[in-house]
């Protein structure tokens, strides 16, 4: 585990067969992309809502949307990343998805723009220092760090 002192939030690591770079972070699961196969393990976790991050064409998705229905997941495909940047109205359409008591799985294809989304997620909805929530969001799947300066300026901070 990994606990930022400061704000008593902590990010843990978490192995499951089927899912790369899975994390539980603040009470969400953040994640790559899982297989099929790892559905059933994710509905296992308590998973009310998946949030998919990919744009259209990355995968085919028509057979993960069939397998949420049947297990009675609510799913939300919605590209955080709009012509190579980070979205702002697909952040805060997202931040404004997130509802307490329930619990979500929120994927991309490597949790690296989880990573991203997450830092304007604890700035805005958390209260969380900027540089605070990159360091949680760096220890929970974000690896470019282009994706640092555009969440600054999602959130307006100079």
């Amino acid at each position: 585990m990994i606990y930022d002192n400061e704000v008593s939030m902590k990010t843990e690591k978490i192995n499951m067969d089927g899912v790369n770079n899975l994390f539980l972070t603040d009470g969400l699961y953040l994640a790559g992309q899982p297989t099929l196969e790892a559905v059933e393990k994710i509905k296992d976790l308590g998973v009310d809502v998946v949030i998919n991050f990919r744009n259209s064409g990355e995968v085919e998705y028509h057979e993960f949307e069939d397998k949420y229905q049947e297990l009675k997941i609510e799913y939300h495909n919605i590209p955080i990343v709009v012509h190579g940047s980070l979205d702002k109205d697909a952040c805060e359409r997202t931040n404004n998805l997130i509802e307490e008591g329930k619990t979500y799985f929120i994927h991309c294809g490597s949790a690296n723009r989880v990573g991203a989304w997450l830092i304007t997620y604890l700035v805005a909805k958390k209260g969380i220092d900027f540089e605070q929530a990159v360091d949680i969001a760096q220890n929970s799947g974000l690896a470019n760090v282009g994706f640092i300066e555009q969440a600054r300026q999602i959130l307006n901070i100079s």
